[in-house]
C-alpha cells in the first residue's frame, strides 16, 4: 500500500478502474459484503481466481468482477 493512498477496505469505491489489480481478502470481502474467511475458503475452492503469495491470498480484480457480475467501464 502506497503512503496517501487510502486503501479500497475503508473507503467506498465509485469506480471499478480505481481497484488495484490484485486485492487482498479483506478489501474482497468488504466489496462482496463478507468475510475475509469466507473469500479465503472461494480462493482454496476455486471459486474466485486468486494466487497465493506465501500465506496470503491475492485475488485477481478482473476475475473478481466478473463473479460479482460487474464490469469495468
Amino acid at each position: 500500500m502506497c503512503k496517501g493512498s487510502p486503501d479500497v477496505a475503508s473507503r467506498e469505491v465509485t469506480n471499478l478502474n480505481d481497484l488495484p489489480m490484485l486485492l487482498t481478502t479483506t478489501q474482497t470481502a468488504t466489496i462482496l459484503n463478507v468475510t475475509p474467511r469466507t473469500v479465503q475458503s472461494m480462493c482454496e475452492t476455486g471459486k474466485l481466481r486468486a494466487v497465493r503469495v506465501q500465506s496470503l491470498w491475492r485475488v485477481n480484480r478482473d476475475a473478481l468482477l466478473e463473479f460479482a457480475g460487474l464490469e469495468l467501464a
